[in-house]
């Protein structure tokens, strides 16, 4: 008897967190970026908690972005993010905030992000990956030219 209830338990538990999964893979590209834009994200830029940084972005860049505000807190010097990487700027006033996927495949999707930043119109464009816990930005690319990945690698 006890072991079909753990069994059962055990079954219901797996089907819960497969519908986790399932679910999390679906939440699209421009919806994370949005929630990230909106204010869900908001505290992902800070050292005192990781898991935040996973929710939005592949491990690997959320490994350089980690390194990068630890080892500068660290020194109390400011890191190779210089700049908030949502803006691509170090001052922000932004308006006409607009999200839209403009391409999306099996794995790989891209979102471009404009607004005026201080009046001056700007784009920055997500390259998302498909991962197993769902939509991740793989990489930023700025107006200006260059991308988050370069920055923090130092290239």
């Amino acid at each position: 008897m006890k072991l079909k209830f753990l069994l059962m338990v055990l079954l219901i538990l797996g089907g819960i967190f497969q519908s986790a999964q399932i679910m999390a893979q679906k939440t699209s590209p421009e919806v994370l970026i949005s929630n990230l834009y909106k204010g869900k994200g908001n505290s992902v830029f800070e050292t005192k908690n990781k898991g935040r940084l996973n929710k939005y972005f592949t491990k690997r860049l959320a490994d350089l972005i980690w390194e990068d505000m630890v080892n500068s807190r660290d020194k109390d010097e400011v890191g190779k993010l210089d700049f908030d990487p949502l803006y691509g700027a170090q001052e922000t006033k932004i308006t006409n905030l607009k999200i839209k996927k403009i391409k999306e495949e099996k794995d790989s999707a891209e979102v471009v992000v404009s607004f005026k930043n201080l009046g001056e119109k700007t784009e920055i464009k997500y390259l998302m990956a498909l991962t197993k816990a769902g939509w991740r930005i793989d990489n930023i690319f700025y107006f200006d030219g260059p991308n988050l990945l370069t920055i923090l690698q130092g290239e």
